[in-house]
């Protein structure tokens, strides 16, 4: 073969590493690792709200669960711009969420959800096509409901997968690999779902660029498997 030839082939190799290496670097794809933030058999690395060891939550058959009355629980560590995916089922009529970027506002500590509902049997008004902002899974509590062209939800029981993307000013929620929620808290939607909220007058109101991660305890039963998170740059 020609010396020409292989250079031909050389340089199109190198071309086609090139752009693969763009291309990752345009969709964040491959720029952190994924890190397990729940082994599936402890309770390491999450703490209740004042750093003390975490009470009231245990594993279950590999599940990350909630056990007793007891209280919210939280990374121990802040994360910034994050993918955050997770399989979680409710129990019949319960109620939780996932919350982040979490801040304290005076004397409540506070950040945007990923609510968690039994939207069929807590009521029948609890379901994202009446409007309501904080009814329905996967909704940006009392702030932006999502679209809802389709309906991905399993029910009470069942598992669905989530994902959260944190990403500068962007938020995103997907339920069960569909997109639920795209806002910006620059956006004015945002300050309009805001201001009809009971957070109107918390000032600045999920704007902070990090904080911990709180999995919320609500009184009823909630499972969690599979909670990693891929920092973004």
């Amino acid at each position: 073969m020609k010396s020409s030839t292989w250079t031909c082939i050389l340089n199109s190799f190198v071309l086609l590493a090139a752009t693969t290496l763009v291309s990752c670097a345009s969709t964040g794809e491959g720029s952190e690792e994924w890190l397990p933030l729940f082994d599936g058999e402890s309770v390491a690395g999450w703490t209740m709200l004042d750093g003390a060891p975490v009470t009231g939550w245990g594993v279950e058959d590999g599940a990350l669960t909630r056990q007793k009355r007891s209280g919210d629980i939280y990374t121990a560590e802040e994360y910034d711009n994050f993918v955050l995916e997770f399989g979680f089922k409710i129990a019949e009529g319960g109620n939780s969420g996932v919350k982040y970027r979490m801040q304290w506002y005076g004397e409540s500590y506070l950040g945007p959800e990923f609510q968690i509902l039994d939207d069929v049997a807590t009521s029948p008004g609890r379901d994202p096509s009446t409007g309501k902002a904080h009814w329905g899974t996967a909704g940006l509590y009392v702030i932006d409901p999502g679209e809802w062209t389709i309906d991905p939800r399993k029910p009470a029981g069942e598992w669905n997968h989530g994902k959260i993307v944190a990403d500068g000013s962007r938020f995103e929620h997907w339920l069960n690999g569909h997109l639920i929620v795209s806002i910006d808290t620059g956006s004015e939607r945002y300050a309009k779902g805001v201001a009809a909220s009971k957070f109107r007058n918390r000032e600045n109101y999920g704007q902070n660029p990090s904080g911990r991660i709180m999995l919320q305890e609500h009184g009823s039963g909630v499972w969690f498997k599979n909670v990693r998170l891929r920092r973004l740059p």
